[in-house]
């Protein structure tokens, strides 16, 4: 069944990458960046579905892929979902939100860099104070266009929920229930060690996250982030959308035969 899924998983991968390439003789900076996203979300997959082989399962790090993969889902489904569909910068557009999502990524690490400086890390060297230096110049740039980043998750989801009410639980839940895998927090360290007795039971991953769960929340985005852009593309999603069901019916008759 691994096996299977992660055929399967790649073949959406590869049929999304070569309509997005076919589409046009003349790549946008637009169509690149979704290329990209594309790209780093097969990354992702793949690296969740490797930790979950049956033989050797690492629940705690496919966990915190899990985590970043849907916020990976949620700021592009925002950014497609823009009303204007194509690359122009002066509009309310899918490329202009890309943008946005890229201010948050230099304010953030400039952020960063400000608090290493202040924090007098000398062993960063020279390095430190050129890579702030382009941080600043890239918040700049956008401070110039007056460009607003993006929204936060929250506000994400809360915009998403206004037009796909059915949807709306999903990525808020997987975002909430797995966050603190990737920032790890005293809660989930005590449960996965645990006083029995005069000895101490060390668990291998959090007895709270489950193969199964994270293997169905895994295929479910991998759907998802190939349905939205081909869909973007007027591309064809029902062949896909069947083989999800299908795969998602019997990951379930596999989870209830044990």
């Amino acid at each position: 069944m691994d096996v299977k899924v992660r055929g399967t998983v790649d073949k959406w991968f590869d049929e999304t990458l070569s309509h997005v390439q076919a589409r046009s003789e003349r790549m946008r900076q637009l169509d690149t960046l979704l290329l990209g996203i594309l790209h780093c979300a097969r990354e992702y997959c793949n690296g969740i579905l490797v930790l979950l082989l049956p033989e050797d399962r690492h629940r705690l790090p496919a966990t915190a892929l899990v985590r970043v993969f849907c916020e990976v889902c949620l700021k592009l489904l925002w950014c497609l979902q823009a009303p204007d569909k194509t690359d122009s910068p002066d509009k309310d557009s899918c490329w202009q939100r890309l943008r946005r999502w890229d201010y948050q990524r230099a304010r953030e690490r400039k952020r960063m860099l400000e608090k290493l400086r202040d924090a007098n890390c000398a062993a960063l060297g020279g390095n430190l104070d050129e890579e702030l230096e382009q941080a600043e110049q890239d918040v700049q740039e956008y401070k110039n266009k007056s460009l607003r980043c993006m929204p936060d998750v929250a506000g994400i989801c809360k915009q998403l929920a206004k037009w796909q009410q059915g949807w709306a639980a999903v990525y808020p839940e997987c975002f909430q229930n797995f966050s603190r895998a990737v920032h790890l927090d005293m809660g989930l360290i005590r449960q996965m060690v645990q006083p029995s007795g005069n000895e101490t039971r060390s668990f291998a991953d959090p007895p709270m996250y489950d193969s199964a769960t994270l293997l169905h929340y895994c295929l479910a985005m991998a759907c998802d982030i190939n349905l939205m852009v081909r869909r973007h593309y007027n591309g064809d999603c029902e062949e896909m959308q069947q083989e999800y069901n299908t795969l998602k019916e019997q990951l379930s008759k596999t989870q209830e035969d044990g």
